[in-house]
């Protein structure tokens, strides 16, 4: 077992054409058999999924969505661009350079079209992205209560 399959990556692919978005799920699954791929056809289903999936390691979502811009997406999941807790990278069919520019200054962490991006690039843009993205310590919440109590190790002598 090599190191990729000793720690899975959980990736989120949001995109409206589902077409599109299985042809790119399996490019990131023959690229990688560690990757995760979990798909969300609407913004807003992407952020919900995200947030009850803490364990995702990084988004992949296309800018052009039909209930919200990609980068309404970005914004609510890198807040401030210069210190993002989850890479996004930005995977679209809109050609205007500027736009893939503007994705870059507002937080994520690449930003292709899809017309000239293999699913290698993508693949080994996402692995640089999760090892670069520092990411929060979830603690589990049974874990947590642990550390709050813990049984005194040594006895208490009480003064009268």
């Amino acid at each position: 077992m090599n190191e990729q399959e000793l720690h899975p990556i959980s990736i989120l692919l949001i995109d409206s054409n589902d077409e599109e978005r299985h042809y790119h799920a399996e490019c990131l699954k023959t690229y990688s058999s560690s990757y995760r791929i979990y798909e969300a056809a609407t913004g807003q289903r992407g952020l919900e999924q995200f947030k009850s999936s803490p364990q995702t390691d990084c988004v992949v979502v296309e800018l052009d969505l039909p209930d919200m811009s990609g980068y309404k997406v970005l914004l609510d999941l890198v807040p401030i661009a210069s210190s993002p807790t989850v890479p996004v990278i930005i995977l679209t069919r809109l050609t205007n350079p500027l736009l893939l520019e503007l994705a870059m200054r507002t937080g994520a962490q690449a930003a292709f079209r899809k017309v000239s991006t293999s699913g290698e690039v993508i693949g080994l843009t996402i692995r640089t992205a999760v090892a670069t993205v520092p990411r929060p310590v979830r603690t589990p919440l049974a874990d947590l209560g642990r550390r709050i109590y813990r049984p005194l190790q040594r006895p208490v002598h009480v003064l009268d």
